[in-house]
């Protein structure tokens, strides 16, 4: 998960214009949950995968999922997911939802069907001798409608101060995921997420957030785990290149491998720009490399 700044995409027209279809569908449901008695049921929202949504978050995101960076164009079809769920909340059995939110630009976040619909996943998990081994049964995971806050503080209609809330996922928009999430990547072969520990205890809307979005599951794991080795390939052939090159006199094939090696330390530096594949874990493996690898080349030059 990488922090994502939601002004470099302006809002949608259609989230904007008056009198059009997804207006049209706010009104009829304020009016639905105005009503009295209360409705008993939730209000079925069409409106907000729009075609000049869908294609604005996309754009925004690079055409990855918000919560496990996995690149869905091409694979799947991206499910838009609300961050503060519009029918009903799983931890507050009688709030109607976030229903007011439904169509609000800054609730609307790109998900793959796996961090967003709940199913039984296998999960990873760190054991206390460092060894990481998957769950042997199927665990629930997938946000849903899931939107656990710390204390009793939740809104629950428009006239309610969303900033009162403390909410314990991370929405990427708003919260730096760096600040919660760490990586176990020593065993390349299982790159996992882990919550970053603040003094004695875990951080929990880390917690919270790899948890309930599944960000450990057994799919996801080794998809991750494909790019990261990848990556310690191209990392071992610098330093190796780094190495005959040491031993190499004055000429032009020398000169020819310090070209190349400036080159692949920026072509290393590329794998983990916003757009890629699993962009965060890539950079916390690769930036420990980069002053290192940058050291050694300039101590290589004439």
């Amino acid at each position: 998960m990488i922090k994502i700044d939601r002004s470099a995409e302006p809002v949608p027209t259609s989230l904007t214009m008056a009198g059009n279809v997804v207006d049209n569908e706010r009104s009829a449901a304020q009016s639905y949950y105005t009503a009295v008695p209360a409705p008993s049921k939730t209000y079925k929202f069409k409106r907000y995968k729009e075609d000049d949504i869908v294609e604005a978050l996309e754009r925004l995101f690079h055409g990855k999922c918000a919560y496990c960076e996995s690149k869905y164009i091409g694979t799947q079809k991206m499910d838009v997911e609300h961050y503060r769920p519009k029918g009903k909340v799983n931890e507050s059995q009688t709030h109607p939802g976030y229903w007011w939110l439904a169509l609000d630009w800054d609730n609307l976040l790109p998900s793959c069907t796996d961090c967003n619909r709940r199913r039984g996943q296998k999960i990873a998990v760190l054991e206390a001798d460092g060894t990481i081994v998957f769950t042997d049964s199927m665990e629930n995971a997938g946000k849903e409608c899931a939107f656990p806050v710390s204390g009793p503080y939740r809104a629950w209609n428009s006239q309610d101060n969303l900033a009162l809330e403390v909410p314990l996922l991370i929405n990427p928009c708003q919260h730096d995921p760096d600040d919660h999430l760490s990586w176990h990547i020593s065993n390349t072969k299982a790159p996992i997420l882990l919550a970053k520990v603040l003094g004695a205890q875990p951080d929990q809307k880390g917690v919270s957030s790899i948890e309930i979005m599944g960000l450990n599951r057994f799919g996801l794991v080794n998809e991750r785990a494909a790019v990261l080795q990848q990556i310690e390939v191209q990392v071992k052939n610098i330093y190796q290149l780094i190495d005959i090159t040491a031993i190499m006199p004055a000429c032009e094939a020398r000169d020819r491998c310090l070209i190349k090696i400036g080159q692949d330390i920026d072509e290393l530096h590329a794998c983990y720009k916003p757009n890629r594949q699993y962009a965060s874990m890539v950079k916390s493996y690769i930036e420990p490399h980069m002053k290192t690898l940058k050291r050694y080349l300039v101590g290589l030059l004439p």
